[in-house]
């Protein structure tokens, strides 16, 4: 009997463990698409139409505004492309091209022209005004 307690707890336990897990995971999934300088120099010539989240590792102000993005994204058609600045090999590149200043930066563009920009930390409704503004298409 003790040792059907024991597996049962045991059982229990792991179960827990692989819930918990499983949440956590679904969480960090990112929805947007990661991308280098020369993938951004590219889709601009290409005249597209996408959003560009420029973030910096160990930015909180990027972490927390990472889910804000993720949302955007699954609600979007537009593409929302990311960048992790002090990753880059052409971080100065970036940050003179995009006259960067803080993180994190959201530009948005329209057939590969700059339209708008937010710069520091934001909010869902801040995002969602401007992806209006633009008109970008809803899924």
């Amino acid at each position: 009997m003790k040792k059907m307690v024991t597996l049962f707890l045991i059982f229990i336990g792991i179960a827990g463990f692989y819930v918990a897990f499983n949440k956590i995971t679904e969480e960090t999934i990112k929805n947007y698409e990661p991308i280098s300088y020369d993938e951004i120099i590219s889709k601009t010539k290409d005249q597209r139409d996408f959003i560009l989240f420029i973030k910096k590792d160990g930015c909180i102000h990027c972490e927390n505004v990472e889910p804000i993005i993720n949302e955007a994204a699954k609600m979007t058609n537009i593409d929302i492309l990311a960048i992790t600045a002090n990753k880059e090999k052409e971080q100065n590149s970036l940050v003179n091209k995009f006259e960067i200043s803080l993180y994190p930066t959201i530009i948005f563009f329209k057939k590969g022209i700059e339209r708008a920009r937010i710069v520091g930390e934001f909010d869902n409704q801040e995002l969602q005004k401007m992806i209006g503004e633009l008109k970008y298409e809803p899924k």
